[in-house]
């Protein structure tokens, strides 16, 4: 019976679906590592639906990915055509924030497709903060990025803080984890605390070559074969209670970076994503461009992560009360003054005189110009940090700026 009913399912989507064009919802800004898996998946996995549907990838960050989030539970058609992946600890925040949650959704109502991979989790200080260890944290204070004040990036200081009395400073604002990382680069920030393993070691593998970050511990369930001798945070819990808060926060790393659909598209379809997804993780081509764009896939099935995400909804209120304190703010979120905007413009005139500096470029269908400077913008290209000559008409790169006529922050070229 069980087969049937797959092969009607199967049937029905393969009529559905053939001549669609889906959109992968991306809760972060572009260049990050949710990002960069959602697009690696989004790449593939058409040739496993059946109708061979195209799927096209849009970033929608905003509120530590709770916008994206909410538009796939309320505004999306809730067809199948819309797919969507979050922030982890977004999962999480109705059952910590209660009734205060900004979330519009409740995750247990999710349909989930799986996860492209568990993930280790380190916290790291830039070489020249002045920590170099954890237990420097008890004396000195780290300044910290985040992207929303509500997201992990942000309440994990605070809470490590209340719990341990560890000391960080949390500037909030940026529109995802790639330009946490490039203020670090130049100076504008000192760490970060959640920072995938993987991660780092694949796109910031330079970072770690140079020693420009000290990886200060682990917020794992198991520690990392890579990090023997890095310590866990689960070891400094002082008491039971404790120790069963860290372990149900520190669960939210087996969503990795995790897949969903909306509550109400109907089951055979869901069941024909699922299999497509879990088709695709396993495909040697999917696989092949996965390790060119050194992104370590450990899938995670939608069956594991229905049965976590009913375990923590279960956890005693109790203990959901003492996190909700531990999460709050030892003192007042710093936000980011500037306002900027992340585009992938294509170079259309530069304009060079001496010291002086402007690119030219297309945002929406308007010409923006934006200036360029040695000190204060970092320019990538090819993966490396490079000097602004090394831009050229033509190229596509991604530029995080203010506005038109200002300083550009960074341009990131292929």
């Amino acid at each position: 019976m069980c087969g049937v009913l797959l092969v009607a399912g199967g049937a029905s989507a393969a009529e559905f679906f053939k001549g669609k064009t889906m959109t992968m919802l991306i809760g972060t800004s572009p260049g990050g590592g949710y990002d960069t898996y959602a697009r690696l998946l989004t790449r593939h996995m058409g040739r496993f639906i059946p109708g061979k549907p195209k799927i096209v990838a849009k970033n929608m960050p905003g509120a530590g990915s709770r916008r994206a989030a909410g538009f796939l539970y309320n505004v999306a058609p809730q067809d199948g055509t819309f797919l969507g992946t979050m922030q982890r600890d977004a999962i999480f925040d109705p059952l910590f924030e209660g009734k205060k949650s900004r979330a519009k959704y409740d995750p247990r109502k999710f349909n989930w497709i799986g996860s492209a991979n568990e993930d280790p989790i380190v916290a790291v200080a830039w070489h020249t903060s002045g920590i170099e260890k954890y237990q420097d944290l008890f004396s000195k204070e780290l300044i910290v990025g985040a992207t929303a004040p509500t997201s992990i990036l942000a309440w994990m200081p605070h809470m490590l803080g209340n719990m341990f009395g560890m000391k960080f400073k949390v500037v909030a604002g940026y529109p995802g984890g790639s330009e946490v990382d490039l203020a670090m680069e130049r100076g504008e920030l000192q760490g970060r605390v959640i920072y995938s393993w993987q991660g780092l070691k694949t796109r910031r593998k330079q970072w770690l070559e140079d020693k420009k970050v000290n990886i200060l511990f682990q917020m794992n369930l198991e520690k990392s074969p890579d990090l023997p001798d890095v310590p866990m945070v689960l070891d400094l819990a002082k008491n039971a209670d404790d120790r069963a808060i860290l372990a149900l926060l520190f669960s939210v790393n087996t969503f990795g970076r995790p897949y969903m659909t909306g509550p109400g598209v109907p089951k055979a379809r869901v069941a024909v994503l699922r299999q497509a997804f879990n088709r695709t993780v396993r495909d040697k081509g999917y696989l092949g461009d996965a390790k060119k764009s050194k992104r370590l896939i450990i899938p995670v099935d939608a069956s594991r992560l229905d049965a976590l995400i009913k375990k923590a909804y279960a956890t005693p209120p109790r203990l959901i009360a003492r996190i909700t304190k531990l999460r709050q703010p030892r003192g007042k979120v710093e936000m980011r003054a500037a306002s900027f905007q992340v585009v992938d413009g294509k170079i259309v005139k530069i304009r060079a005189k001496g010291r002086r500096m402007a690119i030219y470029f297309k945002d929406k269908g308007k010409a923006v110009r934006a200036k360029v400077h040695g000190r204060t913008t970092l320019v990538r290209v090819g993966g490396k940090k490079a000097d602004r000559s090394a831009i050229k008409v033509g190229m596509t790169c991604k530029i995080t700026y203010e506005g038109d006529d200002s300083f550009a922050k960074t341009i990131v070229c292929p």
